[in-house]
């Protein structure tokens, strides 16, 4: 793709052990779809793993590095405005509450920039552009903005991999699968539940025919997972912050997760998830997959006993017909090419500007 100066996208985005990988993702999704409709990209972080870096800059992405600020409007509007672009759009994907003031945003919007807020939050009010959130609640939320404000809300507008439009169009029946079971806990999992499952699943090796473990660039139990897979007696591939997760999404049957965005993927591989809970956030989402249907969720990790876990992955098993039912009520409320209706939004926004 050719690019020039006139539209450039900066994305203002973090990935650490608290925080996790997702947002950075998310982001990075979003910055190869715009990239390939002809923006120049850049990345605006206060920390990322070197792994996350280096992907960056083989993309020829740009990368500033600034220190942790209370105010970053003056900083992020100096990179800005220092690449001459014709026309920019910041687009923050960060809990950060300095993101949320009115001081933040009209600090950015009031130097000619536009502005896209990433987020799953609605008790701010908006004067961005663009305001996305993509959890599948989204929608039942009320929300203060601008009257300009484009919403882009819940799963019609799910940030995902290219890849998994092409495997929607070719996705395998739940029912048809074989017994895999995969382990996906995100870019840190702290509470360590991939070992955890999987030290529970070895009481089905009777009915497992395989296990895919993939673990994320920050994840700090390989060790000890690499000991438990040594002692299996079920077929186990292991992977490290691999870019085959489509795939391995559309062969599983049941999935382990974090109710993320791992979610709405497993949604279009018509993959069972079954959610375990680490932080506030995953809690929130989780509870509500469940209640509607959408997957299981079977509490936080602190709470969960691996007794418990035991049970609940048995009753899972054995109940079929529900199984099939949650496939295809979560498959019929994913977008799989929500990232094209984002970026022609994004299109739509900047082109009005001039």
């Amino acid at each position: 793709m050719k690019h020039n100066n006139k539209y450039c996208a900066f994305f203002r985005v973090d990935a650490n052990k608290k925080i996790g990988s997702g947002h950075f993702v998310r982001c990075r999704i979003l910055a190869e779809s715009l990239n390939n409709n002809g923006f120049r990209i850049f990345f605006v972080y206060t920390g990322l793993p070197e792994k996350y870096k280096s992907e960056l800059l083989n993309k020829n992405f740009g990368v500033y590095e600034i220190p942790p600020l209370t105010d970053e409007t003056d900083t992020l509007v100096e990179i800005i405005n220092k690449q001459k672009c014709s026309s920019s759009i910041l687009i923050t994907d960060s809990d950060k509450e300095n993101f949320y003031t009115s001081k933040f945003q009209l600090g950015i919007k009031n130097n000619n920039i536009k502005l896209m807020t990433i987020t799953f939050r609605n008790d701010f009010h908006f004067y961005s552009d663009i305001l996305h959130n993509q959890n599948i609640m989204a929608p039942e939320l009320n929300y203060s903005a601008e009257n300009y404000t484009v919403k882009l809300l819940g799963t019609e507008y799910v940030i995902l991999d290219s890849r998994y439009s092409e495997i929607a169009d070719q996705k395998i029946k739940w029912e048809e699968k074989k017994n895999i079971v995969l382990i996906s806990f995100g870019g840190t999992d702290e509470a360590d539940r991939t070992s955890k499952v999987y030290r529970v699943l070895q009481n089905f090796a009777g009915k497992i025919e395989k296990i895919i473990v993939v673990t994320g660039a920050m994840y700090e139990n390989r060790a000890l997972l690499e000991n438990l897979i040594s002692k299996s007696k079920i077929l186990t591939e292991m992977y490290q912050n691999t870019d085959r997760m489509p795939y391995l999404m559309r062969e599983a049957k049941y999935a382990f997760t974090s109710g993320g965005l791992t979610a709405w993927e497993l949604g279009v591989t018509n993959t069972l998830n079954i959610i375990i809970s680490s932080t506030p956030r995953e809690n929130l989402s989780g509870k509500f997959i469940g209640k509607k249907g959408y997957g299981y969720y079977f509490g936080n990790a602190e709470n969960v006993t691996e007794n418990e876990l035991k049970i609940g992955t048995a009753r899972v098993f054995s109940d079929v017909e529900k199984n099939k039912k949650i496939v295809n009520l979560i498959a019929s409320k994913i977008n799989p090419r929500g990232t094209e209706k984002v970026v022609q939004k994004i299109i739509e926004i900047m082109e009005a500007a001039n």
